[in-house]
């Protein structure tokens, strides 16, 4: 019976005489030459897919993402929505503008939306199986530190960031991607034709190729070797990198670990896997508990913008909940537009200067009407800066001397801030020469703008030196306008006010400056001397604090003395005068 290789059916359309003339020789030279065009339809095919790959990544795609800019995007948005204070829709062209200097190449806004629609649902997913019981395998200290962040964001879905924000990203990329898609199919025709390949066998090549750049390709052999791999490396940089060995003892520590035995790094791997997961658990329980706490405090005190962030150490199996409050100032809502309110009190402070020169003490001379307005906007600062200060301090969970500045407090801050301001306008313009109160008003403002703009805390302790520095407003207020009219002949009432008012002022003026006053300011500097604010007031500035509340302090003790001694020299001379008339 006749053999297929000696009909001559290994070559296509093959003749009997080809099979006839020496056949063992005929036979070895057609599959030397089937495997030399094997070969050559390899290299072009790799040629090819060289090519095909350098077009693809012409222009951008998704595939120019990798892990670092996804944590980015995952970071940047956590701290822009907190910085923005906005929770469902999100201003996509300053979110773009925000973070786009962290993403190592240059992407488009659209492109930003699309990852970001892709990283929520990546994560949707993952809660979906959690919540089906099956918890994630995170073998990677990236992964873990990307749900941490998508559980901030997302945690708590929004249905209008869902369904509105995001659907808008969709229909902006789709256009890129079916072109992205229509260009990869063109381009593999293209290569099968060449290649000699049929259309179905380039599309399971192309299938597997895409899978694999897809991170889906897990089942393969290789890729699970690979897990297995990384999954051990992970493991090794997480519990051994601190444990004091040298660079050389580690990088031999871990060629080991890399050359054991198949089964022993399945094993290893298997393990740490089983670790992770457990830690995720721990984690997403603490996550969710974080979250009610959060809807909790929330609902007494909504002044404030908190929330919760996953703190990830130098291990990556180690992450803490930490509650993170940023105060937020309030501000005057006009409309869609929203004010600070340091312009506004600013604005208000002026107003009733302006007020006061031009109508209140129109009739008044010259020479004192300044000061008599001056007066009039202390008057509107000083008691209702007492009320608001005890009620921002004792309405505070934490009144430590180093506790971080409730929205509350930032607010008395403003208001002092641009009274301060508008009395040191009165100075420069009316008393360009008294350097005395324009160095206090500047020295002030220095504490209370550090407090408020710089370092964020100690709000209490400062709120607590105005308490007492703006208690006895009131009285003295009175008693300054009661002085600037007592040698006017036609006010005898300012007179009998003036003096009146003298003696009991002057008491209580020299119980809260020179009692309570010190005490406060010296359990003040004690604190911080202790270290009480280490990390949140810099030394220096708490330093400077101690030295302009010291001086001023100083000066009012010197003051209130000098004071007494007139008053008492006053009488004196009265007495004398009153004496020789009897006489």
């Amino acid at each position: 019976m006749a053999t297929p290789t000696e009909l001559g059916f290994s070559s296509p359309g093959g003749g009997g005489d080809d099979s006839d003339d020496n056949p063992p020789q005929k036979r070895t030279s057609k599959r030397t030459a089937s495997e030399t065009a094997t070969e050559e339809e390899t290299k072009k095919k790799k040629k090819k897919k060289t090519k095909h790959n350098t077009k693809m990544a012409s222009p951008p795609s998704n595939r120019i993402w990798n892990e670092e800019d996804e944590l980015s995007i995952l970071k940047g948005l956590v701290d822009f929505r907190a910085k923005t204070g906005l929770e469902s829709k999100i201003d996509w062209d300053a979110f773009y503008c925000y973070v786009k200097g962290s993403i190592h190449v240059k992407v488009s806004k659209c492109q930003l939306m699309s990852k970001t629609r892709k990283l929520k649902k990546k994560f949707l997913d993952q809660m979906e199986k959690i919540d089906q019981g099956n918890d994630p395998h995170f073998t990677r200290s990236s992964e873990t530190e990307a749900f941490g962040y998508s559980m901030m964001i997302w945690g708590k879905i929004d249905a209008e960031y869902t369904n509105g924000v995001m659907d808008k990203a969709h229909q902006s990329e789709s256009g890129e991607e079916v072109f992205e898609e229509d260009e990869e199919v063109a381009l593999i025709d293209k290569g099968a034709a060449k290649s000699g390949k049929s259309p179905h066998e380039a599309v399971v090549v192309v299938d597997k190729i895409t899978t694999k750049k897809n991170g889906t390709a897990g089942k393969e052999s290789d890729d699970d070797d690979d897990d297995v791999l990384c999954a051990v490396r992970d493991a090794f940089e997480t519990t051994m990198m601190s444990q004091g060995l040298s660079d050389y003892q580690k990088k031999l520590q871990l060629e080991k670990l890399m050359n054991l035995g198949t089964g022993k790094r399945r094993e290893l791997s298997n393990e740490w896997k089983a670790l992770c997961v457990e830690e995720l658990k721990l984690n997403i329980n603490k996550l969710r508990f974080s979250a009610k706490l959060a809807e909790a405090a929330n609902d007494d005190d909504k002044k404030g913008l908190s929330f919760f962030c996953v703190d990830y150490s130098s291990s990556s199996s180690s992450s803490i909940v930490s509650w993170v409050e940023i105060p937020i100032s309030m501000s005057i809502n006009i409309g869609e537009i929203s004010i600070p309110d340091l312009p506004i009190f600013f604005s208000m402070f002026l107003t009733i200067y302006l007020i006061a020169y031009f109508i209140v003490f129109r009739n008044w001379k010259p020479q004192i009407r300044p000061e008599a307005s001056s007066c009039l906007i202390s008057i509107f600062h000083g008691s209702p800066a007492v009320f608001l200060a005890t009620r921002a301090v004792f309405s505070s969970s934490e009144r430590s001397f180093a506790s971080a500045n409730t929205a509350a407090q930032n607010t008395v801050l403003d208001f002092s801030v641009a009274y301060f301001l508008t009395d040191l306008f009165h100075y420069i313009v009316f008393n360009p020469n008294d350097v005395l109160f324009i160095g206090h008003h500047v020295a002030t403002l220095f504490v209370f703008l550090t407090c408020r703009f710089l370092v964020f805390h100690g709000a209490c302790a400062i709120l607590g030196l105005l308490i007492l520095a703006e208690v006895t407003s009131a009285c003295q207020n009175a008693w300054t306008l009661a002085g600037a009219r007592k040698n006017d002949p036609e006010s005898r009432l300012a007179v009998k006010v003036y003096d009146l008012l003298s003696p009991p002022f002057y008491a209580f003026y020299s119980i809260v400056r020179g009692v309570l006053g010190p005490l406060f300011f010296g359990k003040m500097v004690a604190f911080y001397a202790r270290g009480g604010a280490h990390g949140v007031i810099p030394n220096w500035l708490w330093i400077s604090w101690a030295i302009v509340v010291g001086t001023a302090i100083t000066v009012s003790i010197l003051w209130i003395w000098n004071l007494w001694i007139e008053l008492f020299s006053e009488r004196k001379a009265n007495k004398i005068r009153v004496d020789k008339k009897i006489r």
